[in-house]
């Protein structure tokens, strides 16, 4: 399924990674939305996959978030600390982040062995 799965609203639908890519395989497979221009940035939150019926065996424990600027600064980042919690993975930055270009998600740890297409898939990405 391609990218706009993971932004199209509905939770049922999702984005997965090509076949093998997922870090479970070595990989780090990564999602990234670019804006057409600068927007403040206070959250972001990724739904586990909710795809019937690949809702298990497809998931991110562990990932890293990065939010870029226009030149592709990074203006907040965080590693390893991004874990799935209740189905989600989320992040909330001290206080907004402005002039915020690109988010971009990096799988670190996933369950992409567990699945006979070997990759990992996101329902959705909600940025507040």
């Amino acid at each position: 399924m391609g990218p706009e799965k993971a932004f199209g609203g509905n939770e049922l639908k999702s984005w997965f990674t090509a076949k093998g890519d997922a870090a479970a395989k070595g990989k780090q497979p990564w999602i990234a939305v670019e804006f057409p221009h600068d927007v403040p940035v206070q959250r972001v939150t990724l739904l586990s996959n909710g795809e019937p019926p690949w809702q298990i065996g497809s998931t991110i424990q562990v990932g890293r978030l990065e939010l870029l600027g226009n030149d592709g600064q990074v203006l907040f980042f965080r590693g390893r600390r991004v874990r799935r919690r209740a189905g989600r993975h989320g992040s909330r930055p001290q206080q907004p982040i402005p002039g915020v270009r690109t988010i971009c998600f990096t799988s670190l740890r996933d369950d992409g062995e567990k699945n006979p297409y070997d990759d990992v898939a996101i329902g959705e990405i909600l940025v507040e």
